[in-house]
Order: C-alpha cells, then sequence, then structure tokens
C-alpha cells in the first residue's frame, strides 16, 4: 500500500470546511473508490478531480464518487485498463464529509 497526502489540498479544503461550519471540524471518513487503472497516477499526482468523471458512475451528476462498501466501489472499477492480469484499481481514501444523503436518480 502507498499513502499519499495532498497537504495544501487537504489544509485548504480543511480550513474552509471549517469556516463555513463556524469553527467546527467536518468529519472525515475512510471511504474506498473504484476507478479506471489508467487514471490511478492522475489521482496520485493531482488529487481527486471532477474533470476526470465521465466514463460511467454519473448517474447523479459529474462528480468523485465514494462508498462506504469496496464491493460496491468495484463495481465502477474499469477491467479493460488494468495490468494483463485483469488488476483493477480501489483506492481507499481519507474524506472530508461536508452535508451528505443517500443519491437517487432521477426520472
Amino acid at each position: 500500500f502507498r499513502s499519499i497526502v495532498h497537504s495544501s489540498v487537504y489544509d485548504a479544503l480543511l480550513s474552509t470546511m471549517r469556516e463555513q461550519r463556524g469553527g467546527e471540524a467536518p468529519s472525515e471518513l475512510d471511504l474506498w473508490h473504484g476507478t479506471a487503472w489508467a487514471t490511478v497516477p492522475k489521482i496520485l499526482r493531482q488529487g481527486f478531480n471532477r474533470s476526470f468523471a465521465g466514463r460511467h458512475g454519473t448517474l447523479l451528476g459529474v462528480a468523485t464518487y465514494f462508498s462506504s462498501d469496496p464491493a460496491y466501489s468495484q463495481r465502477f472499477c474499469d477491467r479493460r485498463g488494468g495490468g494483463h492480469d485483469g488488476t483493477k484499481a480501489l483506492l481507499l481514501s481519507r474524506v472530508l464529509v461536508g452535508e451528505y444523503c443517500r443519491g437517487a436518480a432521477s426520472d
């Protein structure tokens, strides 16, 4: 396992979220993200970015999606972009959590 910390992005976001919450720190959760193998280097260099979205998993809008269930997130791993043995990319991420709700597809 490899740990990547984008501390400047984290610190800026944490500061903004604390300010929005009147000084209260937001929750942090360990969540899973499934992605195409080819996207992993971009995520490791630049962090998660909505501009990487778009292949699949955009039913609820263009966003970066995470789940507490690794089995759910692995459904979004792109099998075609894996290693020779079909390796998938499933990332465990510490996420600063703002307001959230259970999503549902709109009609």
